[in-house]
């Protein structure tokens, strides 16, 4: 008799974690108890573990970011806290561009990624931010997502400070879903993510993939140049994107990303993305402390140069920069390089939200304080561990684990059902193999089964799911 009891289940295949699968849920044992308080397991497949909402409106309630989730939350029509706060931080970041550095050369670009459903609000921010920028002055800094790698180096390069924006970026952390049997999807956009976020501290050089006759116009590097990312995405798309590989590849630990809030409504919400006379006052003075010129090509920025404010500012800044190090050595010695692939960028992400915060707090005299870097700190620790407890429950361990829950996703969406030549079209990425092999798994492990559908003309097979 056919079990009845897969309905809503996510295969796994029963063998232990291989080398690189990460172990721990929360990092190890030296990470503060409040830092891990919201990251306890929950029974949904799609939900992240909250991060404290008290992060949310850093300085007490007032300074820039603060003032962006307020007025967002009085406006918009589904108000959604931690996708405002997403938006907040990557408009702080293109409004204070290459005018702000710390002393140790951190600057202010962030990529951020919010998890939610379609229609809870996650354009609100991206709007806001937009309206904000244009009523500013530089609403040219602000885009959509490029098309490809090659185009974001060409934005970059000729704007000096771009903050770009995409409303699914599930794909960039896919390596399943390629053009062909060319690379993946993502993975140019991928790749110049990677070096626009390292070189933001340095030069960024031009890669001529081919001759192109507009190369001209392009300056061949930059210094300093500020790429900020704002992304959203959906859960099950997004989880069902990550493997391992992904995670070790470091693009999803420069990543700030938070689940959004349940959808809700503000019936006095007015929906017009207008930013209030406090936030504009608020960007103004950020651009006029340092943020308001651009620099490409060969011009290096002059950027006012953000320090510690007393010595224990500087030496929580090193307890911090101690702790991290300890993190990523017993993460590699237990293994999970992963996690400290994920893990090891956490200062480098805590000190460019500490320079955040000290200037969307004082933009006249920003100094990196102590409770700017505990903000920083938890913000990014505890995000981190909600990650990855959903992502050891969530995400397939290998290839073929994967292929099996993308076949397993496509006939829940279809009722349960789906013919099985629909399915190879569908999964035309694959390689026949690789999806002969998941059917195999699923009919093996009774999770769905081929029957012959009669038609009008010729038989049909489809492929069933069951229970």
């Amino acid at each position: 008799m056919r079990s009845t009891a897969n309905a809503g289940r996510c295969y796994r295949i029963p063998a232990p974690p291989r080398d690189g699968w990460p172990s721990v849920a929360a990092g190890p044992a030296d990470l503060e108890p409040e830092d891990v308080a919201a990251c306890a397991p929950t029974a949904s497949r799609t939900e992240l573990p909250r991060v404290d909402r008290a992060l949310f409106r850093p300085s007490g309630g007032c300074g820039f970011i603060s003032e962006f989730v307020a007025c967002g939350m009085a406006d918009a029509l589904h108000p959604n806290e931690p996708l405002l706060f997403l938006s907040a931080l990557a408009a702080c970041a293109t409004l204070a561009g290459q005018g702000f550095r710390t002393d140790r050369n951190a600057w202010p670009n962030q990529y951020v990624v919010g998890v939610a459903p379609t229609s809870t609000g996650k354009d609100a921010g991206q709007k806001l931010a937009a309206h904000l920028l244009a009523r500013l002055g530089v609403g040219d800094r602000i885009g959509g997502r490029p098309g490809s790698g090659p185009a974001l180096q060409d934005f970059l390069l000729l704007a000096g400070v771009k903050l770009f924006n995409s409303d699914e970026c599930a794909d960039l952390f896919k390596n399943l879903h390629a053009k062909g049997n060319g690379e993946p999807a993502g993975a140019s956009l991928n790749a110049q993510l990677l070096a626009a976020w390292s070189a933001s501290a340095g030069v960024y050089h031009r890669r001529q993939l081919k001759p192109d006759p507009k190369a001209a116009k392009v300056p061949a590097a930059g210094w300093n140049l500020q790429a900020t990312f704002c992304g959203w995405a959906q859960p099950g798309a997004f989880f069902d994107a990550l493997s391992p590989d992904d995670l070790a590849s470091g693009l999803l630990g420069r990543c700030l990303v938070l689940e959004g809030d349940p959808l809700s409504l503000n019936e006095s919400g007015a929906n017009l993305y207008a930013p209030t006379d406090a936030l504009l006052d608020w960007g103004r003075r950020i651009l006029k402390s340092g943020g308001r010129a651009t620099f490409t090509g060969e011009d290096r920025p002059a950027p006012r140069v953000v320090s510690p404010a007393d010595a224990s500012a500087a030496g929580y800044r090193l307890d911090l920069l101690r702790k991290e190090t300890k993190m990523r050595l017993d993460f590699e010695t237990q293994g999970d390089h992963a996690a400290a692939a994920a893990y090891g960028k956490t200062f480098e992400k805590a000190e460019k939200f500490a320079l955040l915060y000290a200037v969307a707090e004082n933009p006249e005299a920003p100094a990196l304080t102590v409770a700017g870097f505990e903000w920083a700190w938890r913000l990014v620790t505890s995000s981190t561990a909600a990650l990855f407890e959903r992502v050891r429950h969530l995400v397939a361990r290998t290839d073929h684990e994967r292929n099996v829950n993308r076949v397993l996703a496509l006939l829940r969406e279809r009722g349960g059902s789906v013919p099985v030549r629909e399915l190879c079209r569908k999964f035309k990425d694959l390689k026949p193999a690789d999806l002969q092999s998941a059917l195999e798994t699923l009919r093996n492990g009774e999770l769905a089964e081929v029957r012959i559908v009669r038609t009008r003309t010729n038989p049909r097979k489809d492929l069933v799911l069951l229970g």
